[in-house]
Order: structure tokens, then sequence, then C-alpha cells
């Protein structure tokens, strides 16, 4: 066990925890700051959550925190040894030292949990060295029982044990592998890169909702600490450690397909694969947006199978897209918005599509949707070659959503300023004929927006009645 002078904690800490660090030390324990916010502080880095742990059982635990004015106890997973403790806007969570054993499979949820082990003990369940750091609070003293601090400081990820026993205890533990070194930018040290690659079959025993986590997580690395400053995208950097561990084709097999997939030289100067992944990185971070770029030419090896041509491919990749993001268990909303992206990301390609027809595009679309897929279209040319051609047409897009909204655009039925009780008199009482009417006339004020007012409406509603020919209910 390696003790360290270094960590200066002393700023930061919630005074209910330095009451609680005391009370500790009267029942005779000593209560410990461990895990994320712990490394986040000697890293000069936001604060994650908060983290103690001490030798007390959970019950007795909760005893002594109870005593501390203001604290209020959340029951969590007392099997575990856990529950929160909250004391105003403040929150943290405590554990009890503990030892574990797991089943075969690596399926996350310890077999057996066991309470009254040592510091050194407690170190070793844990994942990464650089989270298996101590703080005595009321000492003010530090305990580094496996090294973490040279790992932290050399800027390394390095399991607390035999890699291949971390990882066949909790699978899990392979993406937050991942998710760690592209999060901080940290490097795997070669024996635990060589366990992902070697465990990561596991996957397959953890439930999918754990999975899409880390996953989003990966995705949106690059938004997690932003003051790190990386020569590549963290989020590229975690898909490229996905795909080359072999954990990508665990969870998401539909990837391999697009594998070695060559594209027109003039649009493209990489495979299908890396463009995907490339394009990911290139999209803002937000999480539907990330999805549907790494996801939009997925369809391209199919079709590529269907005609020997990729033309349908924007179709064949929204049906793939929906069953690989259904079955890791993504929202029904986030499925349908992704899929819409996906479906519609071939609109326009060549820019020549004439206004007209793009107002009442976005207004079927939605204002923001359209917005979204113009952010796509800019990742796509993006993620596609070093050297961009000109010509991508979301900087026209975008132009014609802003004046759309300058003009007050209705974009929706609601908005068209129309008088819906003479509508229908004027079609003759309620029918299909009102519908009709109306969306003729939302189309209309779509393409003109200053003859949105009652007046103009009525008016024109008149002249359609008058001319079947051109007004025929559906």
């Amino acid at each position: 066990m390696e003790e360290s002078a270094v960590f200066a904690l002393d700023n930061g800490i919630p005074e209910f925890l330095l009451l609680a660090a005391e009370a500790f030390e009267r029942s005779g324990a000593r209560l410990y700051l461990v895990g994320g916010w712990l490394r986040n502080r000697l890293l000069g880095l936001p604060h994650a959550d908060l983290d103690v742990s001490a030798a007390l059982p959970p019950a007795e635990a909760m005893a002594v925190f109870q005593t501390i004015p203001g604290v209020r106890i959340a029951q969590r997973d007392t099997a575990l040894g856990t529950f929160g403790i909250l004391c105003g806007e403040e929150e943290a969570e405590y554990t009890a030292f503990r030892a574990e054993s797991y089943g075969e499979g690596g399926a996350h949820r310890p077999r057996e949990v066991r309470f009254g082990v040592t510091i050194a003990e407690d170190a070793l369940r844990r994942d990464f060295t650089v989270n298996a750091l101590y703080h005595d609070i009321a000492a003010r003293s530090d305990v580094d029982p496996l090294g973490g601090l040279r790992d932290l400081e050399a800027r390394r990820l390095r399991t607390c044990r035999k890699p291949g026993e971390t990882f066949a205890d909790d699978g899990l533990r392979l993406m937050r592998t991942v998710r760690f070194a592209c999060e901080l930018g940290f490097d795997i040290e070669t024996e635990t890169y060589q366990a992902v690659k070697q465990h990561a079959a596991l996957l397959r025993d953890i439930a999918p909702e754990r999975l899409q986590a880390e996953f989003n997580r990966i995705l949106l690395a690059d938004a997690r600490y932003p003051e790190l400053k990386r020569e590549e995208n963290p989020a590229l950097s975690g898909l490229h450690l996905l795909d080359e561990t072999g954990l990508l084709r665990q969870f998401a097999p539909e990837f391999e397909a697009c594998r070695g997939v060559e594209q027109r030289p003039d649009y493209h100067d990489s495979d299908v694969l890396e463009h995907l992944f490339r394009t990911a990185a290139c999209a803002p971070a937000r999480l539907n947006l990330r999805l549907a770029a790494l996801l939009h030419d997925i369809g391209k090896p199919a079709a590529i199978e269907a005609s020997g041509r990729m033309v349908g491919h924007d179709k064949l990749g929204e049906g793939i897209a929906r069953g690989l993001l259904t079955r890791l268990r993504y929202p029904v909303a986030s499925v349908d918005e992704i899929a819409a992206l996906i479906r519609h990301h071939m609109a326009d390609l060549d820019g020549r599509t004439g206004e007209s027809r793009l107002r009442l595009f976005f207004v079927k679309l939605g204002r923001e949707r359209s917005l979204e897929l113009a952010e796509l279209r800019r990742a796509d040319v993006c993620g596609s070659r070093k050297e961009q051609a000109p010509g991508d047409p979301a900087e026209k897009w975008v132009s014609l959503l802003r004046r759309m909204d300058d003009e007050h655009v209705p974009w929706t039925m609601k908005e068209l300023k129309a008088d819906g009780a003479a509508l229908a008199k004027l079609a003759g009482g309620p029918s299909p004929a009102v519908g009709k009417l109306k969306r003729a006339l939302h189309e209309h004020a779509v393409l003109h927006p200053g003859d949105n007012d009652a007046g103009s409406l009525m008016r024109l509603a008149e002249r359609l009645i008058r001319d079947r020919n051109r007004f025929k209910p559906r």
C-alpha cells in the first residue's frame, strides 16, 4: 500500500461530509472520499459524483450519518452496502468496504458480497487503479493501495487486478475502459488493452440498457470535458477503440458489413465504416444527431447487395437503424427521430431543389428536424473527404430556414390565421372538404407568408371553393 501527501482536497469537500468524517472517527472508523470525484479533483477537471466509503457496514454507517444535522438517507442497494446521503442541494453515495465474488459470464452484479474487509481488499474489487485512490477526510491523509497515482500522472488506465479477472467479474467494464480512455484522454495499459480484446464476448451477457448508457457516453465523450484538448475528437477515438477491440461487433454487428466497402473517390476518401465514424464525430454533440450521423449510410452494403449500386441506401438504412436502436432499448421517440433523419439525409443532394419545394419539405419535416437535417448534411460532408468540394446545400437550407422564421411562416396548421367556423360554413358544413381546404391554405401561406391573415385566407378560400377544378376534396 502506498501513502501519498500530494492530494490537496481541503477545499471543495462539503461541510456535511467533514462533520460526518468526525462522527465516523468517534465511532472508531475512517470516512474516505474515493472514485471519480477524487480522480477528477486531482486532474483539475469538473467534479464527478461524490462517493464515500468506510469499513462500517450499511446499517451502522446510516446511523452515523443520521446524527449530522440536515442529512437525509436515500435507500439504494443495501445488499451491496450502498445508500445515498442528501444534505440540502448536496448529495453523496456511501458504499461499505467490501469484497465480491461473481458467477460466470460477467453479468455485472456480484453473486456474493462480504463486508468487514480492509481498504486494500476494497481497492481490489474496483475497476481501475485511478478510481481506487482514497482520501481520509478527517485525517487529511491519503491512501493509494494500488499505485493509482502513478497511473493518473501517466494518464494510463490499468485494472486493479489481473485484467482478465476484472473483466470476467463485470463485462460492462470493457465498455467503461473505452469510455474512460476517450473521455479522459488516457492510454490503456497494454495488458489491459489485450484483455479487452480477448474478453469482448462478455458483452453478450450485459443488459441492452447498460450497453446503451455506456455507448451514449462514448458518443458524447468530447462534451464531457471540453477543456481537455486532444488531436483527435474523443468520440472518434472512442469509436475507433470500440472497433479495434472487437467490442462494437458484439452489440452492433450491423457495422461489420460496412468495413471495406469502397465509395466514389470524388466524394469520399475512406470506406463506409470510417466515413460513419468521422461523420458522427463531425456532428454536434447531441445524442440523436450523433446516432443519426453514425448510422446515416449503414444501408449502403445492403443497397449494393440488392442492386449493385448504393441507390436507395437511405430507405434501407432507416430499417437497419431502427432494428439496431430498438434492440439497444432506445426510446421510441428517439428511434423515430433518428430514423427520419436517416430517411431524408439524401434530400436535395445536388442543391438544385427549388425554393417552393424546399419550403413545403421543411414544413412537412418540421422546423427543428429540418435544422437537425442541415446539421447532419454538414457532418456528412465533413466526414467524407479531408479536402471538401464546394456545393454543400446545408448553408442554403439554413439560410432559407432563417428567412422562413423571419417571414413568420406558419410551421403548423395551428399557426394558420384562418377562421375555422367561417371555413366550415363556406365549405357547406363540417366535412372532409374543410380539412382539404385548410391544407390548401396552409400550403399557400407557407409559400406566401404575407397572406397569413384572416382576410387574405378567406378570400383565397372563396376562390378555391369556386374553382372546383383546382379544389377537389379527397
